[in-house]
Formats: structure tokens, C-alpha cells, sequence
């Protein structure tokens, strides 16, 4: 599993994710020693966390050992979280039955193709997002100018992601240019996101699906 090994593994519950705390995120190890350096870590460095001084009862005196952070999540994050946890095995039954009538519908429309994922039969595919990927010198405008049309007829397309180097933080501390990773830069120009959400019905993901063939109808060369 995903977080079960010895190294470290980062998962993110931002609003929009496949599991939601609202915000925040978790960090898992295998690492009895990096998990205790990681606790001290996410609050403030202290020696001894807050919850085993409320469970005491008693006087604990904690020492700040080292510069830590403000990381832990709350109490209200984690319950939030705990309850979404026991439902992720049919919400992703549903965000599969989803993009399955997603990959029925674009995989014979002209000038797009779908990102690629596991058909091993061992790994499973979190579909957190439903990406597409355009054919540029099909159609007449740019990327951009189709996720607005998309968002005009009221499909929530999005812009996941641009290539990292980019953004003018790394080009301005980095000298990074477009040109510096070609594949990168490609990719981040010709893809966009469509709405893959247990919350969703079949109808709305035909609404997408018909929204997506009239946008793309109407752009193309």
C-alpha cells in the first residue's frame, strides 16, 4: 500500500482531494525513529505533544529541542477525516464507474486522447483528476481559451498543472526557460482537467461529456 514503506510518503486533504480534513495533509513512515523526529518536528520542536500532557492529568514540563513548525492537524481536521476514510472505498467505486463513461466518450473524439493508467490488474488509479490531453494543431485556439469555453457552458474544467520551471519563480531564481524541458512544457500547455466527483450523477457527467464535444467541435481546424 501507498504510505507503507520505509521512506517518506506526503498526502495531501486539501478541499478537493479524494479525502478532505478541509486542509492539511499527512506524512506516513515505517521509520519508528524519522516518525518520533517528525512529531517534535510539527509542533514547534517541542519534547513531549500536547495531547500526552492533556491524557496525564499531571504536570509535564516539555522542551523546545529543536526549531520545529506549527504542521499538527487539529482535532476538528481529524474527525473529519476519520469519517471521510470509511467511505473511500465507494467513493472511488464511483469516480471509476465515472471516467469509465469518460474514456467510453473521448476515446473516439478527434484531436484529444486521454492520460494514461495502470491496467495491470495490481495497481488502481486514485482518480483524483480526469486529465485530457489536446492535440494543439487541431484545433484553432489555444488550451486556455477552450477551458474558458468549457467553464462558459458550466463544466468545471481546470488547469492541472502548469510545467513547474514554468512559473516565474523558477525562471526568475533558476534561469529556467520554456525551451529547458521541452516534454514538460508541452505537456503543461495541452492539458486540462474535467469534474470526476462522487458527488456527481450520471447526468452531470453526460452534461461534461456534451459540453466537451461542443467546445472541441467548434474549435477544431
Amino acid at each position: 500500500m501507498i504510505g507503507g514503506s520505509g521512506n517518506l510518503v506526503c498526502f495531501s486533504f486539501y478541499a478537493n482531494k479524494n479525502l478532505t480534513t478541509a486542509e492539511g495533509g499527512m506524512v506516513t513512515t515505517a521509520d519508528a525513529a524519522l516518525a518520533e523526529q517528525l512529531a517534535i518536528w510539527r509542533l514547534h520542536g517541542l519534547s513531549r505533544d500536547a495531547w500526552k500532557r492533556y491524557q496525564s492529568r499531571r504536570l509535564m514540563l516539555s522542551d523546545v529541542i529543536c526549531a520545529g513548525y506549527k504542521y499538527n492537524m487539529t482535532d476538528l481536521q481529524s474527525s473529519l477525516g476519520i469519517h471521510q476514510l470509511h467511505k473511500q472505498p465507494a467513493f472511488l467505486q464511483t469516480r471509476e464507474r465515472y471516467a469509465r463513461l469518460y474514456d467510453e466518450a473521448f476515446d473516439a473524439l478527434p484531436g484529444v486522447r486521454r492520460q494514461p493508467r495502470p491496467d495491470d490488474g495490481q495497481n488502481r488509479h486514485a482518480l483524483h483528476l480526469y486529465v485530457l490531453i489536446l492535440d494543439r494543431e487541431q484545433f484553432r485556439v489555444d488550451r486556455n481559451q477552450i477551458v474558458a469555453a468549457l467553464l462558459a457552458e458550466n463544466v468545471g474544467a481546470a488547469l492541472h498543472y502548469r510545467a513547474l520551471h514554468t512559473h516565474p519563480f523558477y525562471q526568475n531564481r533558476f534561469r529556467y526557460r520554456p525551451g529547458d524541458y521541452p516534454c514538460a512544457a508541452e505537456v503543461g500547455e495541452s492539458i486540462f482537467t474535467l469534474p470526476l466527483t462522487p458527488g456527481m450523477s450520471e447526468a452531470n457527467v453526460s452534461e461534461v461529456i456534451e459540453a466537451v464535444y461542443k467546445v472541441l467541435s467548434a474549435y477544431r481546424r
